[in-house]
């Protein structure tokens, strides 16, 4: 029998099916899992796999021993995944604007990055998911479920070991990934949750979260691509503009609503008509190694680089500003960038490291860059960005149609580079520009904050 017949025997018409059937998920939420497997080329060990195949049970069962806190009701929970920078970017004036309104928020964190004490109300709590609360119900019914079905996960184990792919890594992922999802809510006892991790609203949690009637809410903290929104899912997206929301919007997708508002990210840093310019041109960096994706290159990103600092060698007049994304000194050094940043150091570029991206985007006449969200972000907070792709790949990030030289430059010469930027520094009127490409990449919503706050409060009285 042949590779494919079997996976797909195996895999989809048996493992699949069942999981789908026994924790009323749909096919898709489950399969989705499998298929980026096969997909991804991974090879595990016949170590790995053999650990995984044993200690799963076993750390179901430890489960079963832990002792669980105390669960509190909540009207809104935030997801937050990563440190309260998160918390102060993505939800901090949501959930103030709500305090006021004596609603009860309660914040879900990965670790414990700040305590009680940083937290502004009475009304907003913080709590510790996939540690705190295990829902344990559900891992008893995980083990049943293994226990009924350990005839699949030996013949997952067997693909896995032929094949070298990590078919019983994912068995243990998505049956964990069941038990957490579970476990939050429960934990969370909300009635709206809201996530700006975007790219972990997978349709998978959405569902499970639909079994105990919360809303769940998507706020975009990034610029997505379709192998980024796949089998994603909520009740409202708030997006950045219209060409995300085609992107969000595209096949193997569940979105209700879709409202194109920009970034929650630029509500503090919208520039007014008299605001003070200290910059004439910033750039924020994009210091990755581009070297496996097919949409961007390291060689178009030197070549951009040059191209900037050439510009400065050039018209030394011009106040050009080239932020860091972190101290390069703390990062893993990528050598084919070592000769251009060593130009750009020795350059009469500004080289920032610190302060606050969103000031310096407010603060600047024009933004340039490659892919940065930042640069689409600047066009929400009233600054015109200028993308230079010099990539053939047709990424989905920009609208090729309807967008001109004046925001896109898809001619790699230093010419084209160059005139581009001194048509938006010469231009006295920018109003044309905004209106057309704020819908397209940035439609800000001048109220985000209470668009959003608004819409929390209509859920939570329904």
């Amino acid at each position: 029998m042949k590779k494919d017949t079997i996976i797909n025997e195996v895999i989809y018409k048996s493992f699949v099916d069942k999981i789908a059937q026994e924790f009323n998920v749909s096919y898709n939420a489950v399969g989705f899992h499998f298929k980026k497997i096969d997909d991804s080329g991974q090879n595990v060990s016949w170590f790995k796999s053999i650990t995984i195949f044993l200690v799963f049970p076993i750390y179901l069962l430890f489960l079963l021993l832990k002792k669980n806190s105390k669960v509190y009701k909540s009207d809104v929970t935030f997801e937050d995944w990563r440190n309260d920078v998160e918390y102060d970017q993505n939800y901090r004036k949501i959930a103030e604007k709500l305090d006021k309104k004596v609603v009860k928020s309660r914040i879900t964190l990965s670790n414990s990055p700040y305590t009680h004490d940083s937290l502004d109300s009475k009304n907003i709590q913080y709590m510790l998911n996939k540690n705190d609360y295990i829902n344990k119900y559900v891992v008893v019914k995980t083990l049943l479920f293994i226990i009924k079905n350990i005839n699949i996960a030996i013949q997952l184990f067997s693909l896995n070991m032929e094949y070298k792919k990590s078919y019983i890594h994912f068995f243990s992922i998505i049956l964990r990934s069941i038990i957490i999802n579970h476990s939050i809510i429960k934990y969370a006892n909300t009635k709206v949750y809201v996530t700006a991790y975007d790219i972990n609203a997978e349709l998978l949690k959405y569902e499970i979260f639909k079994q105990y009637d919360v809303f769940f809410i998507i706020i975009q903290s990034s610029i997505r691509g379709t192998n980024l929104t796949k089998y994603k899912a909520a009740d409202i997206l708030y997006c950045y503009g219209e060409n995300q929301k085609d992107i969000y919007m595209a096949d193997n997708t569940s979105f209700k609503e879709v409202k194109c508002v920009g970034s929650t990210r630029n509500s503090n840093y919208l520039k007014s008509t008299n605001h003070n310019i200290k910059y004439d041109i910033f750039f924020p960096e994009q210091y990755v190694d581009f070297s496996h994706t097919t949409y961007a290159s390291n060689q178009s990103y030197i070549k951009l680089l040059e191209h900037l600092i050439l510009l400065s060698k050039e018209y030394p007049m011009l106040n050009i500003v080239y932020k860091t994304r972190n101290k390069r000194g703390s990062k893993k050094c990528i050598s084919i960038y070592n000769e251009v940043l060593d130009k750009l150091d020795k350059s009469g570029i500004e080289i920032c490291c610190d302060g606050n991206s969103y000031e310096m985007v407010r603060d600047s006449r024009l933004v340039i860059g490659y892919l940065s969200t930042l640069s689409f972000e600047s066009i929400g907070i009233g600054t015109p960005s200028i993308f230079y792709y010099y990539d053939d790949f047709p990424i989905e990030v920009f609208d090729f149609k309807n967008s001109k030289n004046d925001i896109l430059v898809l001619d790699s010469s230093y010419s084209a580079f160059k005139k581009a930027i001194f048509d938006s520094l010469d231009s006295d009127n920018h109003d044309a520009y905004f209106k057309k490409y704020k819908q397209i990449y940035m439609n800000q919503d001048q109220d985000i904050i209470n668009t959003i706050c608004d819409d929390i409060l209509n859920l939570i009285k329904d």
